[in-house]
């Protein structure tokens, strides 16, 4: 990796090693200006449903992740979008690079 930067997501799919990379604006960025080659993909769980894959995401991608200037991520985990949903801007020097 290029760079200490990490995204969370999640991803639905029948081949655990397909190219899907994440959905996030900043992950995208980063991929297209780093190449996608300077990523890797890690499992950090497997559900039984998108149910409970979306409650584990809220429950990983909290508050303090997205504040942490190394993260790719930008709102709070899950699939609802709620007033509890928390969305910060990047920070980073990196972040603000692929942004341009």
């Amino acid at each position: 990796m290029v760079t200490n930067h990490y995204y969370i997501g999640c991803h639905s799919t029948n081949d655990l090693f397909d190219e899907y990379m994440g959905s996030g604006v900043l992950i995208k960025k980063a991929i297209k200006y780093y190449g996608v080659e300077n990523f890797e993909k890690v499992m950090l769980k497997k559900c039984k449903s998108k149910r409970d894959m979306y409650f584990q995401e809220r429950k990983i991608i909290t508050r303090d992740i997205i504040k942490d200037p190394n993260c790719y991520n930008l709102i709070t985990g899950g699939k609802r979008r709620t007033k509890s949903t928390y969305q910060v801007k990047a920070r980073s020097k990196n972040c603000k690079e692929v942004l341009k």
